[in-house]
Order: structure tokens, then C-alpha cells, then sequence
């Protein structure tokens, strides 16, 4: 080969060498602004909904993500590092099972599952009937309804996440990945909630997995279905309180005349205890007075039986005098007697 030969030859291996060295620049350039590009959207939209999911330029979201990215992500988060959203509703479905199986009977488990689908209830009817499930019921009515609770359970995670039930029913429809997003985020606050305790990492972790926005919808969700039930609550009261009104307007009218009833007797009743305070305090007086009678009685008895004793020892005394008297009359009778005797002699 010529000298020019060689020269072309080597300024073509070093223009090789300086493309790759620029294609290298930029592939690394191009991995670090898709990782930055990555980081941002999973910051605003959450975690990849599966693993089908595909960006803008057709290629998969989760092939940004691997082990080092996941572990950052749930750092502060806590728990076990899950790729996509569907991934963290199986993980919770683990965990609800585990959660199920530590529980001793059925009546405990139906607890469980009721205050999950009391977060998922949309009106004030169904939140109030597994409410009564939770606080009211017996231990022996909660086990009964477990195994409805369970399907009820169930068919939640199965609008969340169908292929893996794979048994959609044929009357459903097929639900956008927007609604499932929807649906999945909803599902997740209440599996928190109950599963969780809606403790501080759990709320981390749904904004980690679903994105800010998908959580705040979730919450606004919820206090809809809070406000709705109380609106629910609110006109339920107002409507018994028409029936009852309805229904016991006799009731009600009789009850009012009874009252008045009760007032006037009340007023009787004030009168009557002034006339008895009256009659109490003239009896307590006549009684003093007749304690003072009795007294003097017994002061007159007692003067009495003295001077019956003194007419008693006066009648004896006159009763003596007249017998002597009695005996002196008949000494006379007789000297009269002798005297005449005597006269009719001479």
C-alpha cells in the first residue's frame, strides 16, 4: 500500500474510532435523560400499571426500572420493592391472606374483610351493614358471613387486577387501563387502611406506586363516598323523623295532653303538699295541746283521788258517829221508856 493509502487508511480507523467514541457519548447521554425522563414520570404517574405498558416510543416503561431504581423508590416508602402497580396489589394480596390466616376463627377473619369493603362501600347502606358486621353482630352471625365477605373481597382485587383470576364475568365490561389505575389506587388506600392502619409509610407507599395524582383522586374519592354517606345518613334521619311524625302524630297529640294532664296534677300536687304541711303542723299543735289535757287530767285524777281518800275517811268517821249516835238514840228509847213507866205508875 502507498504512503497515501496508508495515511487514508489510518484517518478512517480514526474517524471510526472518534463515531463510536460519539455514539458511546451518546447512548450514555440518551440512558441518562431517559433515566431523568423516567424519574420524573414515575415521580408524577407512579410505577408502570404492568408489565405491558409501553412509553410513547412504543418501548416498555419497566425496562427503565431495576433494582437499584425500585430500592430508592421504596426507601423511605418501607416494605418490599414491587416494578408495577399490578405487582403491589398481588403483594397486598399476599399480605391480606397472610394477615386472614393469623386469625383464630372465622368471626375475626369476617371483621377483617368487613372493614375492607366498608372503605369500598359507595353509599351509607353498605358501609352501615358491614359497620353492624364489624361492631354489632355475633360472633356466630360474623362467621356465617364470611364466606360472602370472602367473594366480596375477591371480586375487589378482580376488578383491580383480572388476569390474574383470569374469570372475568361475561356481563362485565372490559375496563380501560385509566379505570384500572382508578380502581387500583382506590383499592390500595383502603387495603392500607384496614390491612395497614393507614399508618405514614403506607401513604408514602401509595404515592410511590399509583403517583400523586392518582392518590389525591383516591382521597377525594373517599371523602366523596364520606360525604355521600352523610348526606345518605342526613336524609335517612330526616325521612324517619316525617314517619315518625307521620305515624305518631296521635301519639304525639296525646302525649302533649298528658303533659298538660301532668302540669295540672303537678300544680294539685303543689297544693295538696301545702295543705298537708298545713294539716301536719295543726296536728303536731293538737297534739301539744292534748299532751297538756292529759297532763292536767292526770293532775285533776290524782287531786281526785285524794280527797275521795279524805270522803272515804269522813264517811268512816260519820259512819262511827252514827252508830253511836244509833246507840245513844236507844239509851234514850229505853230511858224514855222507864220514864213513862214511871209517870203511869204514880
Amino acid at each position: 500500500m502507498s504512503l497515501i493509502g496508508k495515511i487514508f487508511a489510518l484517518l478512517n480507523a480514526m474517524m471510526a474510532f472518534g463515531l463510536g467514541v460519539l455514539l458511546i457519548m451518546d447512548l450514555g447521554a440518551r440512558r441518562n435523560w431517559s433515566y431523568l425522563l423516567f424519574r420524573q414520570e414515575v415521580a408524577l404517574n407512579g410505577l408502570p400499571l404492568d408489565e405491558n405498558e409501553i412509553t410513547n416510543q412504543g418501548l416498555p416503561r419497566i425496562q427503565n426500572l431495576d433494582d437499584k431504581i425500585a430500592a430508592t423508590l421504596f426507601k423511605e416508602a418501607g416494605g418490599e420493592p414491587v416494578y408495577t402497580q399490578v405487582d403491589e396489589v398481588k403483594r397486598m394480596y399476599k399480605k391480606l391472606n397472610a394477615e386472614e390466616e393469623k386469625l383464630p376463627n372465622s368471626a375475626q377473619k369476617a371483621v377483617l374483610l368487613a372493614k375492607i369493603l366498608r372503605e369500598n362501600s359507595l353509599t351509607y347502606v353498605e358501609r352501615l351493614k358491614y359497620h353492624q358486621v364489624i361492631a354489632e353482630a355475633k360472633d356466630e352471625d360474623k362467621a356465617k358471613e364470611y364466606t360472602k365477605l370472602r367473594e366480596n373481597v375477591d371480586s375487589l382485587f378482580l376488578s383491580a387486577e383480572p388476569r390474574e383470576k383470569g374469570k372475568i364475568p361475561a356481563s362485565a365490561r372490559e375496563i380501560s387501563r385509566s379505570e384500572m389505575r382508578q380502581s387500583i389506587a382506590h383499592l390500595l388506600l383502603s387495603l392500607y387502611q384496614a390491612v395497614d392502619g393507614g399508618s405514614d409509610q403506607s401513604m408514602q407507599r401509595l404515592l410511590v406506586v399509583v403517583g400523586p395524582a392518582q392518590a389525591v383522586a383516591a382521597l377525594d374519592n373517599a371523602y366523596v363516598i364520606w360525604q355521600r354517606g352523610y348526606e345518605d345518613l342526613h336524609a335517612l334521619l330526616i325521612q324517619e323523623e316525617q314517619d315518625f311524625v307521620t305515624d305518631h302524630r296521635d301519639l304525639i297529640f296525646e302525649m302533649k295532653f298528658r303533659a298538660e294532664e301532668i302540669m295540672t296534677l303537678a300544680d294539685y300536687s303543689i297544693e295538696y303538699d301545702a295543705r298537708i304541711t298545713l294539716r301536719i303542723a295543726l296536728v303536731a299543735k293538737e297534739k301539744e295541746l292534748v299532751d297538756g289535757l292529759k297532763k292536767e287530767l292526770a293532775s285533776e285524777q290524782e287531786k281526785t283521788g285524794a280527797l275521795m281518800t279524805r270522803l272515804r275517811r269522813l264517811n268512816e268517821g260519820l259512819f262511827q258517829v252514827h252508830n253511836r249516835l244509833f246507840g245513844v238514840n236507844e239509851g234514850n228509847l229505853d230511858l224514855a221508856k222507864k220514864i213513862k213507866d214511871i209517870e203511869a205508875k204514880e
